[in-house]
């Protein structure tokens, strides 16, 4: 047995560590994965993307047979979310955060369908997409409720 702080001990095995996989339809956000090749930490943070994509509807107030449908992107860019977390809801953040969801083609169409005055598409109903939305891309609430 070589006695502790010898110089001729065997190093420890490093292995990789992974962190916990999700359980049955569970939405896993990010696996972390923690190495230590030759003693240096490192982490690689992995890209996520959602089994299923939301879809949502847009119906107008004025006749409830007009609607729109939009089927969000399967991996939501972190950044134009973090800027609505962190930023507020507000001018700069609301366009930013649906074109990415939607891409240029369909957010298009959903800023047709929500500027039109008769389908009643309120900022109220906006800020509760965009809060959907956010718990779909993230598998939890991150806004809390506004005040009116």
């Amino acid at each position: 047995m070589t006695p502790p702080g010898n110089a001729s001990a065997k190093p420890r095995p490093r292995k990789k560590i992974t962190a916990a996989q999700p359980e049955d339809g569970e939405i896993y956000h990010g696996e972390v994965v923690e190495m230590k090749p030759e003693g240096a930490a490192r982490r690689i943070f992995r890209g996520v993307k959602l089994p299923d994509v939301p879809i949502f509807t847009l119906e107008s107030a004025a006749d409830p047979e007009v609607t729109a449908e939009f089927t969000g992107v399967s991996a939501l860019p972190g950044l134009p979310a973090l800027q609505l977390v962190t930023d507020g809801i507000g001018v700069a953040t609301l366009p930013v955060f649906f074109n990415e969801i939607l891409g240029d083609e369909q957010y298009a169409k959903f800023t047709e369908f929500a500027n039109d005055p008769e389908h009643g598409i309120t900022l109220e109903v906006l800020i509760d997409l965009a809060k959907y939305l956010l718990e779909e891309y993230t598998g939890r609430p991150t806004l809390g409720s506004t005040g009116s």
